[in-house]
């Protein structure tokens, strides 16, 4: 009764088949026995085909949610393997994040092809966050055994998970580096987060707020796309089967999942893979991004589409998929629109210039005054900027008022006019500054945000840049420091702005100094932030030109013509 209760709520067909489930200890090649739980389709030889998911976050049976949607899944006549990683809740060995699942992964897929009950055809492989991360290393490892792939809020690139701009996701990076534990998670009211996230040096942050945590270290470590970060990241493979990525507007991986979605589009144009299906909904890390878009919840509509893709693309199963390309929800009109690319055809790519009088910023479609005057603002480090919502955790993350950040000495607001016409965003958006400091480094955080006439204030997208890497490749390990007093560009991405600003709202730009503790503090100089002491850090002051010769601007993705502001 409780699962056909779930199925109804979940908006899932009725069941096809009962079924059962199985515990074994699968051994890898180092002898470590993980446990894996094999649901299956009574009565049935793999009519659908075989599921995989790999998870740290327990699988125990039916009595988690990973195992209530393995035996939904079998209901529909899939054989559905869950899988607890190294180290975590029934399985053997010691966990640490990333390190064993490319080979972990590849072992387990051989157990499957070794099973009485596989008939030869390729498997799926879904699951979200970190089990997104499991499934793409078992595609880089074994891509001929892979039949279709379902990605939700999760990548196979963790670089640009962790670091954005050159600076850390310190929030992010300190709550699930403590809180995931290393058997099985640790109460947060055991951790004192909020005193990690203060201290200084970052890099004694975990070791202040529980313990010493060596991954978290790592983390730290390696600001730059190295060699460590490309021995946990999964390239893709020459062969890609169909993929169906679901990304959240407001979560820490749709950086990652949309660079990879691009890859993905590449390849389909270079005919080495299917042409891949994206979703963009309205969602922050698994939960909405807003409680206004709660019946948008994640759950049900993820293993609804992740049903019906591998319906539609694993062997022999009969089924066809007519879906559009490219589906996100567009805040604003609150629907969800359809698409054959990203960003949409119909999106014109405009210039949108910062400008200014003696004191107030604004935003224009036309250039600003040759002499347009410059503006400053000073930071501190010691009394940061703070964050409101974004790309955080649970509900602490998503759409948050931002009123009150206009009002702080530390920022720079830039607005435009009461729009006289709706304006539609749909696609990345880059901002573009001349800048000078006093300092040698800083960090330039930017958001972009939906001002009603009431005066309530809407993030649509951020971006932070630290200034050491500046326009380098990731991969670039020598950093670029300023000169004071130097004008020099630099150029901030904000991620992906999909919104309708309706008419009589305004488009404000909002330029900072950090975005704390969503990302770790700059001190101001060439010390590596990470290491830097209380004392280390200086007040810097920027001016930002809006002249001609030195423009500054935020290049848009604007689905129909702006009209008049």
């Amino acid at each position: 009764m409780i699962f056909g209760l779930l199925r109804s709520g979940l908006g899932l067909p009725p069941v096809r088949h009962q079924a059962q489930m199985e515990l074994a200890f699968v051994p890898m090649r180092d002898g470590v026995r993980l446990a894996t739980w094999h649901f299956w389709p009574v009565g049935k030889s793999s009519p659908a085909g075989t599921l995989l998911v790999r998870t740290p976050y327990g699988v125990r049976g039916s009595r988690s949610l990973i195992g209530i949607a393995g035996r939904l899944l079998a209901e529909q006549g899939y054989h559905v393997i869950l899988q607890d990683v190294r180290g975590r809740y029934a399985s053997e060995g010691r966990f640490v994040p990333f390190r064993a699942e490319r080979s972990d992964g590849r072992d387990t897929l051989n157990w499957i092809l070794e099973q009485p009950w596989w008939d030869g055809r390729p498997i799926g492989l879904f699951g979200a966050s970190y089990l997104s991360y499991t499934s793409w290393f078992v595609l880089a490892e074994a891509p001929d055994h892979v039949g279709a792939i379902v990605s939700w809020i999760g990548s196979g690139d963790l670089y640009s998970v962790f670091y954005r701009g050159g600076a850390i996701a310190l929030q992010n990076a300190l709550e699930w580096g403590l809180e995931v534990g290393e058997r099985e998670p640790i109460s947060s009211r055991r951790i004192d987060i909020a005193r990690g996230l203060v201290h200084r040096p970052v890099r004694d942050a975990d070791r202040v707020a529980l313990r010493s945590t060596d991954w978290i270290r790592d983390w730290l470590d390696h600001p730059r796309h190295d060699s460590y970060w490309d021995a946990i990241e999964a390239d893709l493979p020459e062969k890609i089967p169909p993929v169906l990525s679901m990304a959240g507007l407001y979560d820490f991986f749709l950086p990652s999942q949309m660079a990879q979605y691009d890859q993905l589009v590449s390849a389909s144009e270079d005919e080495a893979a299917p042409r891949p299906r994206l979703i963009l909904g309205p969602w922050a890390h698994g939960v909405p991004a807003k409680i206004g878009w709660w019946r948008q919840g994640l759950g049900g509509f993820a293993l609804r589409e992740a049903l019906a893709h591998f319906n539609a693309h694993l062997p022999d199963s009969g089924s066809k998929l007519t879906a559009a390309s490219v589906r996100y929800f567009l805040p604003g009109t609150e629907a969800w629109q359809e698409a054959e690319n990203w960003p949409p055809e119909e999106a014109d790519h405009r210039r949108y210039f910062l400008d200014a009088d003696a004191k107030t910023g604004r935003l224009s479609w036309e250039e600003p005054d040759a002499q347009a005057p410059s503006l400053e603002f000073e930071h501190d480090p010691d009394a940061p900027t703070p964050t409101i919502g974004g790309a955080l955790f649970g509900f602490k993350g998503g759409v948050k008022d931002q009123r009150g950040l206009e009002n702080r000495r530390d920022v720079l607001t830039y607005d435009s006019p009461p729009l006289e016409s709706d304006v539609t965003l749909t696609g990345p958006v880059r901002l573009s500054l001349e800048i000078a400091a006093d300092v040698e480094d800083l960090d330039i955080a930017a958001k972009l945000i939906d001002v009603t006439p009431s005066g309530r204030s809407e993030n649509v997208c951020e971006g932070i840049q630290r200034a050491r890497w500046r326009g380098l490749d990731p991969e670039n390990t020598e950093p670029a420091f300023l000169q004071p007093g130097q004008p020099t560009r630099i150029q901030i991405n904000l991620g992906q702005a999909v919104r309708t600003f309706i008419k009589g709202h305004r488009i404000r730009l909002v330029l900072a100094g950090s975005n704390f503790p969503s990302f770790d503090r700059n001190p101001s100089s060439r010390l590596w932030p990470a290491r830097a002491q209380a004392s280390d850090f200086r007040v810097s002051r920027r001016i930002i030109y809006h002249e001609e010769g030195r423009r500054s601007w935020l290049d848009l993705c604007v689905r129909a013509s702006p009209g008049k502001l």
